[in-house]
């Protein structure tokens, strides 16, 4: 085909010659004629040349056929192989398959005989066991027990709060313990659970939730009576569980697991992590900075809308329900419009002066995403403890100016004369005999005789009202939706019903507790139905309290008649003597 192309233009080519050379005939006939010959004769041999590539080209395109032809056979050919291979590699599998069966078949009859032999050899096992083995056991448990706490002790002997040391270093079983708060006995002499439970933090942020909105009302009803101080979170906290679980040593054992659940998900939650450092587990805060947080908590909630409205998440206007929204009282997390966190700021530092509420608003604006409508409440709670963080160091750089100013011999300690004239300087109003109390009670934090230190007279002119940072401040109204607990309750039981079955067991052919017995098997049943359900919080945790109580006391009872046991064996130097005439009275009795 190219020679053909090659030799089409080559005959254009000489056609145009001819036309031109047709033109020069009518000009010189002479040399037309020899001319019209010599282009006659070529063109003869052109055409020549063309029917020999035409021929040439009908050859080539037969060939091509030929191959086109054998191309196609040899792809039936191909397929044919493989449609052969396939079918050979299915029959040997299912050879392969057939054989395999029968061996499986007999090494599980095999392996069933064995697992028979080895069960059999176990339950010898069993049966051979001595009592002496099972108390070295025992014994081997509890010694690791110890040496576990004893190391958890170690690593969390650096609080400075009294109770939240207590709260780390639960004693085994058994063991005695006196916790003081403020200087005064709380409880003392009692056991405590033996049982391990983990709070994960899909129960922690609700019931944290829950415990600062207990603490707000609490405090807010503890300012209503003149007479009543509020509470440290510890104490609070403390009888939050213990109203909970309504037993003393069940509280206290969650309690435990507790500060060792806040200590392994602090990391995972701004929540957890700010209430472990309000509880002074680590980057411990000041006791103020409680209640600045209770009052910036129930500010940023008066202060927001409690409705959502359209898909653009656009906050609507304050309802008369000032509390947590149904999204945080069941899991913890909620969003806030960034405008309720700016007045909730402004609300709880309307005190100080406009320079320290500039820099607080800046250092917010800073802290929270930029541009942003709403934020999280953790992360709004966060920003305010931080610009509590700045007001407090800015107070502090205040007094320490105050009492360099005061300290005129520049010992680092103030007489009566000098701390008189620092305080009436400040406020001249104040009497002498307020300033001779507040003297005295710089002197009892200074021990130190006739003179007072830095710290103590921080402290004094804040107690007093010398400064102007928030401290004791009335919260703002909150109320809401309630927590309800659920998740808290599902894990507590989770975590001792097996062992209350087993005491129920145990129980079951006692003819004395037979009322009893059933009673609490309607609970139990009637606790676990709520618990599926999820519902009726109030009446769920009505029912716990009295399964837990009824089976502590249960507990107690084979105890004491587990040790009778043992002193009439003389396993014991003393006489040990139980009055069994008791032994079958009502359970009520036996609590109260």
């Amino acid at each position: 085909k190219a020679e053909l192309a090659m030799l089409q233009a080559e005959l254009d080519k000489w056609k145009q010659q001819r036309e031109a050379e047709k033109q020069w005939e009518l000009e010189k006939d002479s040399e037309a004629s020899d001319s019209k010959q010599r282009m006659e004769h070529r063109r003869f041999e052109v055409e020549a040349e063309l029917q020999a590539a035409l021929g040439k080209i009908k050859i080539m395109e037969g060939k091509r056929d030929e191959d086109h032809a054998k191309i196609a056979k040899l792809e039936e050919l191909i397929a044919e192989m493989k449609a052969k291979m396939e079918a050979e590699r299915v029959q040997a599998q299912f050879k392969l398959g057939a054989r395999t069966s029968v061996v499986a078949a007999r090494m599980d009859d095999k392996l069933s005989t064995l697992e028979q032999s080895l069960s059999q050899m176990n339950q010898e096992k069993e049966t051979v066991l001595s009592e002496v083995d099972r108390l070295k056991q025992e014994r081997r448990k509890q010694q690791e027990e110890e040496e576990r706490r004893k190391k958890e002790m170690e690593d969390y002997q650096k609080t400075s709060h009294a109770q939240t040391l207590w709260l780390r270093n639960l004693p085994p079983k058994e063991k005695k313990v006196v916790v003081f708060v403020k200087e005064k006995a709380v409880f003392a002499a009692k056991d405590t659970f033996n049982m391990e439970m983990e709070l994960t933090p899909n129960i922690l942020l609700p019931m944290i939730g829950e415990i600062y909105k207990q603490k707000i009302a609490a405090d807010n009803s503890d300012d209503a009576d003149s007479n009543e101080s509020r509470q440290t979170l510890e104490e609070f906290v403390y009888d939050f569980f213990l109203f909970k679980f309504g037993l003393r040593q069940f509280a206290e054992a969650h309690l435990k697991d507790l500060i060792h659940s806040i200590g392994n998900y602090q990391t995972e939650s701004p929540r957890i992590s700010l209430f472990g450092r309000l509880l002074g587990l680590y980057e411990e805060l000041p006791a103020a900075a409680t209640d600045f947080a209770m009052s910036f908590l129930a500010s940023l909630h008066h202060f927001s809308g409690t409705a959502l409205e359209g898909e653009g998440r656009e906050w609507g206007p304050m309802a008369l329900q000032h509390g947590p929204s149904e999204d945080e009282v069941k899991t913890g997390k909620s969003d806030v419009p960034m405008e309720a966190v700016m007045r909730a700021a402004e609300h709880v530092f309307k005190s100080l002066d406009a320079a320290t509420q500039e820099g607080i608003r800046l250092r917010m604006k800073n802290f929270l995403p930029a541009g942003a409508k709403i934020v999280e409440l953790d992360m709004a709670m966060d920003a305010g403890i931080m610009a509590y963080e700045f007001a407090q160091k800015t107070e502090e750089e205040e007094i320490s100016v105050l009492f360099d100013e005061a300290d005129e011999n520049k010992d680092g300690n103030l007489f009566l004369e000098e701390f008189q004239a620092i305080v009436q300087k400040t406020r001249p109003d104040v009497s002498m005999k307020k300033v001779r109390t507040m003297f005295r009670e710089a002197l009892r934090i200074s021990g130190q005789g006739s003179r007072i230190h830095p710290e103590a007279f921080g402290a004094v002119m804040r107690a007093n009202g010398f400064t102007k940072m928030p401290l004791t401040q009335l919260h703002q109204k909150f109320t809401g939706n309630d927590y309800n607990g659920m998740a808290l309750l599902q894990e507590s039981w989770n975590s001792i019903k097996e062992e209350v079955r087993e005491l129920h067991a145990d129980l079951a052919d006692s003819a004395a507790m037979k009322t009893e017995i059933e009673n609490m098997q309607a609970s139990i049943m009637e606790l676990e139905d709520f618990l599926r359900k999820g519902n009726s919080p109030d009446n769920a945790w009505i029912l716990y309290r009295r399964i837990i109580t009824f089976f502590h006391g249960q507990k107690n009872m084979r105890e004491t008649v587990r040790r009778e046991g043992q002193a009439s064996k003389g396993v014991s130097a003393y006489s040990t003597k139980i009055d069994h005439s008791k032994s079958n009275e009502r359970f009520s009795d036996v609590v109260e």
